[in-house]
């Protein structure tokens, strides 16, 4: 079996120096050259895997500064005056690969990764699972612990770059930087806004979400550490107002779409020694309150666009996620698009990345592909959630820039390998429903038939010279 060795210089260049020296006694545990075999997916569908090769780090800035022959590595050593200390020598059968980028994950949802998966409605998830385990994150000890977890799991499965989802308190969120500046992972960080109907206790009024997000985004820029990166973060469109939207958007009534709901959340753990925290991780969805949440006003979407523009930062949600979702936008907006609201908000921008998008019709890829945003397939949660396939190879042939999520934990692993392989199968199937005629949109399976299924090497590219594209930051990560 072929294994990952994680390099963190590859990206985090300060923090791995940082490291090196606080390890000085140990330098021979933080080499500055690996010696070995390495794999480059310079381009779409090719992967390149490089044999004795060197890989040689800046001893100043951690990133890396050459790339030699194997044969050169006592002349390297000499010209720098390194010791053979210095250098990692890759056992056989393990491989260097570039960073792996994940982008869309929900940094507080690692606390009950891999659960909830019988639950079939995404609306209902988010009130059983999701809201409560947030509410948590409240609490800095309790947000230290879960996002330290999350950072260095990850870190541990080779994914370097991460565009996360945190939660609605700005306090962690910053906790929440200042732990991805340390770690050392490349982290863009969306401080969760959303102004309406999170639940009791999870949702804030449009200004505070708005002041919350300028502030949160305001001291990460200042933080000036190239790693870490703040996102506006309109949770959907049904959890923001107009002004929220276009700040970052007016109150949407709840729909007569759903029976009644009441559910727990019996699955959350809890924190030791901290009985403040228990009562939040049993609330039952209150009566009258139905499946489908809204939770971003007009006002908020509006301030959040906004605040993007002013600030030039990132920008994420999700889009033509599911049917649920889809229902209830269209009932709060007649003959309305997620695209078109986005869109109408300055919500979709060359820095934007949108979760899903499973059912978007061909005229909003194109929209998209417009103005530059991008879509994370997150094929994990599409089976659970989305019911739909998305065609990414098919979006790649559009040029729409495409990176891939975990979507933790609407995805039930925190592993990019595992969402590699779950983009090929979802490759095969979208093959099948195209074969079988299945096109509720004329446009969404229009891959000739004697088109391959997307295979290993492109869904390998997606996952790291694809994310990079995503984000905006080609010209530093992913090759």
């Amino acid at each position: 079996m072929i294994s990952l060795v994680a390099a963190a210089g590859f990206v985090v260049g300060a923090a791995y120096v940082k490291r090196r020296k606080q390890n000085s006694k140990h330098k021979g545990v933080w080499p500055l050259i690996f010696h070995g075999s390495f794999v480059l997916a310079p381009s779409f569908g090719e992967v390149i895997i490089k044999k004795d090769q060197l890989i040689i780090l800046d001893e100043l800035t951690g990133d890396i500064s050459e790339i030699a022959e194997g044969g050169k590595l006592s002349e390297v050593l000499k010209q720098r005056g390194w010791k053979r200390s210095c250098v990692l020598h890759l056992k056989e059968g393990q491989l260097l690969v570039p960073g792996l980028i994940d982008t869309h994950c929900h940094a507080p949802q690692y606390q009950f990764t891999g659960t909830g998966t019988h639950i079939i409605e995404l609306m209902q998830w988010l009130q059983h699972y999701t809201f409560p385990a947030e509410r948590r994150l409240k609490d800095i000890e309790v947000a230290r612990k879960v996002y330290t977890a999350l950072i260095n799991r990850l870190l541990s499965n080779g994914t370097t770059t991460a565009l996360y989802f945190a939660t609605i308190h700005e306090e962690s969120c910053k906790l929440f930087a200042d732990l991805a500046e340390d770690l050392g992972q490349r982290a863009l960080i969306g401080k969760v806004a959303m102004d309406q109907h999170g639940g009791e206790d999870y949702e804030e009024t449009t200004e505070v979400a708005l002041a919350s997000t300028e502030s949160f985004v305001k001291y990460v820029l200042e933080k000036k550490c190239s790693r870490v990166l703040p996102v506006v973060t309109p949770r959907f469109i049904p959890t923001c107002s107009d002004a929220c939207l276009k700040g970052l958007g007016v109150r949407f009534p709840l729909p007569e779409m759903a029976p009644n709901l009441t559910c727990s959340s019996p699955s959350v753990p809890q924190s030791s020694g901290n009985s403040a925290s228990s009562d939040l991780l049993r609330p039952a969805v209150p009566q009258g309150l139905r499946r489908f949440i809204p939770t971003c006003s007009d006002a908020c979407l509006k301030g959040l666009g906004e605040i993007a523009k002013k600030y030039d930062v990132h920008i994420q949600s999700h889009i033509s996620e599911s049917q649920d979702e889809m229902a209830f936008v269209d009932s709060l907006h007649p003959g309305k698009s997620d695209t078109e609201i986005y869109d109408k908000f300055g919500l979709l921008t060359a820095k934007t990345v949108m979760a899903h998008g499973c059912h978007l019709k061909r005229h909003e890829r194109d929209v998209l592909r417009a103005r530059g945003a991008a879509v994370s397939h997150c094929p994990h949660s599409n089976l659970f959630f989305g019911d739909a396939n998305l065609n990414a190879k098919q979006c790649v042939f559009e040029k729409l820039k495409l990176g891939l999520g975990t979507d933790v934990a609407g995805g039930y692993s925190y592993s990019m390998f595992h969402s590699i392989r779950s983009a090929v199968t979802t490759g095969r199937n979208v093959r099948i429903d195209f074969l079988r005629g299945v096109k509720d949109d004329p446009a969404a399976c229009d891959v000739p038939v004697d088109t391959e299924p997307l295979d290993y090497k492109e869904a390998f590219w997606i996952a790291t010279q694809g994310g990079a594209e995503a984000l905006d930051l080609q010209h530093r990560i992913g090759r």
